[in-house]
């Protein structure tokens, strides 16, 4: 990557002799230094990163393109370095910047340069960070990915009775065992009317209850800028369209998927069998509303055995209506649940070698 400070120092106007950067977001940016404190003192000539020493050992390890100086006494520092390279202007970052901060650099700096408090530095700093390198580029997009996956695995762990701030943790965490460095927002994780809240805050007493959406969103990148149109389609239109992209199987199953048919046949011998964590999935009708289906499960050994029963409005999110153990093998029981409006069902197996003979809707 190109040194961003020499951009930035490009960008100023030439009366300006010297940059000073204080704030969190844009010393990481110039430096690759996370940190809560420190002073990028930049000059045409060179820069530094004046930095205590709680972060000294790291500085001198990560940021190459600054001389690294462990902070004693911060505006004699900086007295010493305008007067090394003989500065008589500099600018500071006058949108980010507070009243106190500026008051403390005037008073230990007013007799030895101009402060530029215009907003030319913050400007020049936006036009650096707007732009975005194929490096960065990158990165986004590596973030993206991970909070991709992160996403998938925790949509498989959502049922009924998970809280808010359970599926906060989960998917922070998933996000964390995939190379993320943070979350670079508060993680927003809410289910049922509290999805109204763009920027409601996980609770543990929220639970996920049977029918409920849920709001996720989180990301792992300080960087990520989204463009976009948002498209609001009739909802007759939008259902008939995802009908016709649907595949005309019926059935389809996480394993075993040639057996799949067989709990449709009508034939109480012919059976699917799974193991823990497998699925068998049923393709709706568009829009159906189900809240009951009858399945004839089979066990060899006729142990208890759990499973749940899942919906999905579509998208690939399946939310539990229903968990249970197998009250009865070799006949149809029915199971009720919440009724609700739905795309998919999704039987899954808490056990193993568990068999599914018949399901009726």
């Amino acid at each position: 990557m190109s040194n961003p400070i020499q951009k930035l120092m490009g960008l100023l106007p030439a009366r300006i002799d010297c940059a000073i950067i204080q704030s969190d977001v844009n010393r990481r940016y110039f430096t690759g230094m996370l940190s809560s404190a420190g002073t990028v003192v930049c000059f045409r000539e060179g820069s530094y990163l004046i930095i205590d020493f709680r972060y000294i050992e790291k500085a001198r390890q990560c940021v190459t393109n600054c001389r690294v100086i462990e902070q004693h006494d911060l505006m004699f520092q900086i007295q010493e370095l305008l007067r090394k390279h003989g500065a008589k202007t500099a600018a500071v970052e006058s949108m980010t910047m507070t009243l106190h901060d500026f008051a403390v650099l005037q008073r230990a700096l007013e007799k030895q340069v101009q402060l530029d408090r215009s907003d030319v530095l913050s400007r020049a700093i936006y036009d650096c960070r707007t732009v975005k390198t194929p490096e960065e580029i990158e990165k986004i997009r590596k973030a993206q990915r991970i909070a991709e996956a992160a996403l998938a695995e925790t949509l498989n762990y959502i049922r009924v009775g998970v809280s808010e701030r359970d599926i906060m943790l989960y998917l922070n965490h998933a996000m964390l065992q995939r190379g993320s460095e943070g979350e670079s927002f508060p993680t927003i994780a809410l289910t049922g009317a509290r999805t109204s809240m763009p920027h409601g805050v996980p609770t543990a007493e929220a639970k996920v209850q049977s029918g409920d959406f849920v709001l996720m969103a989180g990301a792992s990148s300080e960087d990520i800028r989204l463009n976009g149109t948002l498209t609001v389609e009739d909802y007759q239109t939008r259902a008939k369209a995802i009908e016709a992209q649907k595949p005309a199987k019926r059935v389809s199953a996480s394993t075993n998927p040639e057996d799949a048919e067989n709990v449709l046949d009508e034939k109480i011998n012919t059976v699917w069998q799974g193991n823990k964590g497998d699925y068998i999935t049923f393709a709706l009708k568009n829009g159906a509303k189900v809240d009951k289906v009858a399945i004839a499960f089979t066990r060899d050994n006729n142990l208890p055995a759990t499973f749940e029963i899942q919906l999905s409005g579509g998208g690939g999110q399946f939310l539990t209506v229903y968990s249970g153990t197998v009250s009865e093998y070799g006949k149809l029981i029915s199971y009720p649940f919440k009724g609700t409006t739905a795309s998919d069902l999704r039987i899954v197996l808490n056990d193993d070698r568990v068999s599914i003979a018949e399901v009726k809707f």
